[in-house]
């Protein structure tokens, strides 16, 4: 993605809607399963942008992946709670590896999601190799 004013106006956008979402998360959860909500899921969602077809050109890759999805995820209000976990210290860095081993594993369900996101129009391999050839109408086979 290259750096230029319409790359950086769509990350802005994406990321300012994203962190409205994320906000209106913490809202409606308490905080440790709001971070584990917002983070989980926009892991997923990031693997899905990087996966899928419909996500393939780089506004919409500024816009959903680097804006949206980074303003929806936060590592800062992470470390904010871990910081202050004060009622369960003793948990809390737990808390965070299993946060990120879960978020690591969300991206990767992401990405197996993102191919079966869009329209399917490339065929590769073997199963190009058994696809019978078009042909123009009229011409012989």
């Amino acid at each position: 993605m290259k750096m230029n004013l319409q790359n950086v106006l769509l990350v802005f956008l994406g990321g300012a809607i994203g962190t409205a979402a994320r906000y209106g998360a913490s809202l409606a959860l308490p905080q440790i399963g709001m971070l584990f909500a917002v983070n989980l899921l926009g892991a997923t969602f990031l693997g899905v942008v990087n996966a899928s077809s419909i996500f393939e050109s780089g506004n919409s890759k500024a816009f959903w992946g680097v804006g949206f999805a980074g303003g929806f995820t936060t590592m800062s209000g992470v470390a904010l709670w871990l910081i202050g976990a004060t009622d369960v210290a003793a948990l809390a860095p737990l808390t965070v590896i299993a946060m990120f081993a879960l978020g690591v594993l969300a991206y990767l369900l992401g990405l197996r999601l993102g191919r079966f996101v869009g329209p399917q129009t490339q065929v590769t391999g073997q199963a190009a190799a058994s696809q019978p050839e078009a042909t123009e109408p009229g011409a012989k086979q």
